[in-house]
Parts: C-alpha cells; structure tokens; sequence
C-alpha cells in the first residue's frame, strides 16, 4: 500500500467536507487555500 500511497502523492491527510451548499470544484478550491494557509501559519506547509 505505501508504493500506492507515494505513487499518488498521499502523504497521510484526509480532509472531507460534506456541505452541498458550493459546486463540488468551488468547495475543492476553498478548502485547498484554506489548508495552504493554516499549514503554512504554523510552519509545516
């Protein structure tokens, strides 16, 4: 499993969102921007 894992650039965060409220690729965008800057806040992104 980890060849599979480092084949797809898993590097062991699972994030889900299950709001509706957004297109799926708006939600996808959001979210990714939001992780961006909290990791990079705290120093580990």
């Amino acid at each position: 499993m980890s060849g599979l894992r480092q084949a797809i650039g898993y590097d062991g965060w699972v994030v889900e969102d299950f709001s509706t409220e957004l297109p799926l690729q708006e939600r996808v965008r959001d979210n990714l921007a939001y992780l961006r800057e909290v990791t990079a806040r705290v120093g580990i992104g």
